[in-house]
């Protein structure tokens, strides 16, 4: 492991910097917009949105490295039609991006997945995210980690997402 400069303190990276050879052939791979082969696989698959690209690629390095299958998209107009399109089992959302933020996205799987499991990934403050759910069809957030945010806590919570084992685990639970 590494360590990277997050903000004012120095937290353990998310990621290995970097296998730079695995990496870069992800990178094209993901640059060319890859969409997922329409094969049925019993190995969940994850949509990650996140508009940092070395986050978004670190996040789904861990991710396929822990043996699920990952797509990203790099804003959430591209969530929208991603999830228009496609099956996915798991959306990890960014909150704060630009245009087509992580509340409008959230809202739209509201209306339209309800019972799609996602988390949510945020360096906002916590007052403004609690501000800003009110304008959402549900107000309830599901379940919330805050970058910089440890890798085993964000497998974890992957995986009881996936098996359903947290309380209103979906995105419109009642």
């Amino acid at each position: 492991m590494s360590i990277i400069r997050l903000g004012s303190r120095y937290r353990e990276a998310f990621f290995t910097v970097v296998q730079i050879a695995i990496n870069c052939e992800n990178i094209v791979n993901n640059d060319r917009r890859r969409m997922p082969s329409d094969e049925k696989s019993s190995v969940p698959r994850l949509l990650v949105c996140e508009d940092s690209h070395s986050e978004r690629i670190a996040v789904a390095h861990l991710l396929r490295d822990s043996g699920y299958s990952v797509d990203e998209a790099p804003d959430g107009a591209a969530a929208i039609e991603y999830v228009k399109q496609w099956p996915v089992d798991l959306v990890l959302l960014d909150l704060q991006m630009p245009g087509t933020d992580g509340f409008k996205v959230l809202s739209y799987l509201q209306q339209h997945h309800r019972s799609l499991a996602v988390i949510l990934l945020s360096g906002m403050p916590v007052n403004r995210i609690q501000h800003k759910m009110h304008g959402l069809p549900t107000p309830e957030l599901p379940p919330l980690l805050i970058k910089p945010f440890n890798v085993e806590q964000l497998l974890a919570l992957v995986e009881l997402q996936l098996n359903g084992q947290l309380p209103q685990s979906s995105v419109g639970a009642p």
